[in-house]
């Protein structure tokens, strides 16, 4: 698949007011006319949002992504063997974990949410889907981080059944 624009944020600016936009010439021609790409810019380049994006890509240019991958398949691996949990999806680094019921994830994300206050875990359930919350563990924790976390999961998940 190649899209014919490819819109960048969020990670990108690293925290700061950041964004990008991709695109062939034919395509970024459309963008030409009334100004040219006036319309595309908030704070126009600000100093800092732009040493904010250099030092996201610099952070991202240095990441053993094998290594990120392996890590979370370790999480999947072990969220999967879980009795609490009916199925694990994942995608690189995000991570759904679906249980066998709704009251389990509710358990689940309140007392996660008690229990890794100030511990750098964070729970979240998913509006759509009542019986299932979401993981995005940072691509830059460290093996014992992983770990950590990990286990505080499954602490949680054990206490929420």
């Amino acid at each position: 698949i190649v899209p014919d624009v490819l819109c960048m944020g969020k990670a990108l600016g690293g925290g700061m007011a950041m964004g990008g936009l991709a695109a062939s010439k034919a395509h970024l021609g459309l963008f030409a006319h009334g100004p040219s790409l006036g319309h595309i810019t908030t704070f126009g380049g600000h100093p800092m949002a732009c040493a904010g994006a250099i030092g996201a890509l610099e952070s991202l240019e240095k990441l053993d992504f094998a290594h990120v991958e392996r890590q979370n398949q370790r999480w999947q691996d072990a969220l999967e063997d879980h009795p609490a949990v009916r199925t694990v999806r994942r995608l690189g680094a995000f991570i759904a974990v679906e249980l066998e019921a709704a009251e389990a994830v509710q358990k689940a994300v309140e007392a996660g949410l008690d229990r890794s206050n100030g511990e750098g875990v964070l729970l979240f359930w998913f509006l759509s889907v009542p019986h299932a919350f979401r993981l995005a563990p940072p691509l830059t924790c460290s093996e014992e981080e992983m770990a950590d976390g990990l286990q505080l999961i499954l602490h949680v998940l054990d206490h929420a059944v």
